[in-house]
């Protein structure tokens, strides 16, 4: 999983989409820690600071965090709206 993360980094360098970037490289660096794997998290680590100390448009880490509430919320709304219409 996390290698395939570090291909998307690749894959949204190459099409400029940094913001992405970041975000994958955030979800390798847990996977690598979750897994015990020192040296791959440490170059991870590394990815990602060389990516956001540039980058003057840094979203936070908690602003993601927020988003990914914020939609999962919608969708339970969505969903338990979608029961109590199917259940009349």
């Amino acid at each position: 999983m996390a290698e395939s993360k570090l291909k998307e980094v690749e894959m949204a360098k190459k099409y400029g989409y940094m913001k992405e970037a970041c975000m994958s490289l955030r979800v390798a660096k847990t996977f690598f820690l979750n897994a015990k794997n020192e040296e791959q998290y440490k170059y991870v680590n590394e990815l990602l600071k060389k990516k956001t100390a540039g980058s003057k448009k840094f979203v936070p880490l908690w602003w993601d965090f927020l988003c990914i509430k914020i939609i999962y919320t919608l969708i339970c709304l969505y969903l338990i709206f979608k029961m109590l219409v199917y259940a009349k």
